[in-house]
């Protein structure tokens, strides 16, 4: 059986407001765009561009296009950004013998 033609237009509205149902739902934040004042905290336009560029070319559903505007979420911002810096390596314990000054001597 064919969709009536009110089921096709409901389907079309929820698909032209699907971006912004987390907003409606009281998801956090709106969708980061490349536009000044809408990227992530310290991320510049390029850098922006080129992370929702991989994430768009993987078929990451949080990053899309609507006209000029380039959007991409905060969860699909923080598993492409590679801003995320790796924790340090950690500092080497000293032994005691290396706190008591003890030379090594190889054998």
């Amino acid at each position: 059986m064919a969709p009536s033609p009110a089921d096709a237009a409901l389907r079309a509205l929820a698909a032209a407001l699907a971006p912004y149902l987390p907003l409606a739902t009281g998801a956090p934040g709106r969708p980061y765009s490349q536009h000044d004042g809408e990227r992530p905290p310290g991320a510049g336009k390029a850098k922006y561009l080129r992370t929702w560029r991989r994430a768009r070319d993987a078929g990451d559903a949080g990053a899309w296009a609507e006209g000029r505007a380039r959007l991409m979420t905060a969860e699909a911002w923080a598993a492409w950004s590679r801003t995320a810096k790796a924790a340090p390596p950690p500092t080497p314990t000293p032994s005691l013998l290396d706190e008591l000054g003890a030379v090594r001597v190889s054998s």
